[in-house]
């Protein structure tokens, strides 16, 4: 009896410590999605003020864009892909906006 009240509550406290660490990693990775998008608006205003061919700079545009959204989708798929059996439910961010909303639901409650 004791073994298994030890194993549930293990069970237990690792899906608690999971969904903890699940929290900080959404807000650091909606953190960093806002430093690269600046990172690369400052590329792309760089861009404009310096002459270049308007084939060029919408090819930089275009890689701002694919950059941003390989971001994105990468964390979708590394957090997807990472829960623990224990959690193997309904996924619960599926798009990026989703993300965005909890991490500022998680901000707001603070």
């Amino acid at each position: 009896m004791h073994k298994l009240l030890s194993t549930a509550l293990g069970i237990y406290h690792g899906l608690k410590s999971y969904q903890i660490i699940e929290r900080f990693i959404i807000v650091y990775s909606i953190s960093i999605d806002t430093i690269i998008q600046k990172t690369l608006k400052s590329v792309s205003e760089f861009s404009e003020e310096n002459p270049g061919s308007p084939e060029e700079k919408q090819e930089l545009d275009a890689a701002c864009r694919a950059m941003v959204e390989i971001f994105r989708k990468s964390i979708l798929v590394i957090m997807n892909s990472a829960r623990p059996p224990g959690a193997s439910g309904k996924i619960r961010h599926n798009s990026w906006e989703s993300l965005q909303e909890y991490a500022k639901r998680l901000k707001e409650n603070k």
